[in-house]
């Protein structure tokens, strides 16, 4: 049943992404320009939110958890590549099974990962607070 609720998680949030891209992709055209320039940033909430463009755009502290979000997608890629390259290779060699030296650097770029998840919550916070305007 985990596995189940995992792969359901796993697809919703690779649809949304590939829906996100495909509307972008749709929208960008030659001569695009006001209210459709705007959905096309992405943001939604930012564009359409109670608290307005000004309040996300010109707060640094918003920019901070955008970054925090780019580096956990940037440490997933090392561990995706190389679980991928396991999986060939298992299914190459039925003995095959993962190195400890490979999930020792693993486990480094999932605890990196969990460090700075853990400190977006933190920054939602402070920026909800008003902090950074």
């Amino acid at each position: 049943m985990l596995d189940l609720v995992l792969e359901f998680i796993h697809h919703l949030a690779v649809f949304g992404i590939v829906g996100t891209l495909a509307a972008e992709f749709v929208m960008l055209a030659p001569g695009v320009g006001g209210v459709r320039l705007q959905r096309l940033a992405g943001f939604a909430r930012v564009i359409w939110g109670d608290a307005g463009w000004d309040f996300y755009v010109l707060n640094w502290v918003f920019w901070t958890k955008i970054v925090l979000f780019v580096i956990v997608g940037l440490l997933s890629v090392p561990p995706t590549i190389a679980i991928a390259r396991w999986r060939r290779d298992a299914k190459a060699d039925p003995s095959f099974a993962i190195p400890a030296d490979g999930v020792a650097r693993l486990r480094r770029f999932f605890i990196a990962e969990f460090a700075v998840l853990a400190a977006i919550p933190i920054v939602a916070a402070i920026m909800a607070r008003g902090i950074g305007l």
